[in-house]
């Protein structure tokens, strides 16, 4: 079974962090904060210069992240 993964917002000024709930692959999330990083799109307006990352969904560990 291939690993699914999800992204992460997470603000360190506000203490804040969600995820979107994804189950999708890694190139499917990378390509969507690819899209929507630096747009008022999403969840991207909301943590401006914080960070998005994708995660693991099952271990829910870090393998990608870039700031807002």
């Amino acid at each position: 079974m291939e690993n699914t993964f999800d992204i992460k917002f997470t603000h360190d000024l506000i203490i804040k962090s969600e995820k979107v709930g994804l189950k999708k692959t890694f190139e499917y999330c990378l390509r969507y904060i690819q899209l929507y990083n630096g747009s008022n799109e999403t969840n991207f307006a909301n943590y401006k210069n914080g960070t998005v990352c994708i995660i693991d969904s099952q271990t829910e560990n870090i393998v990608y992240s870039e700031m807002i």
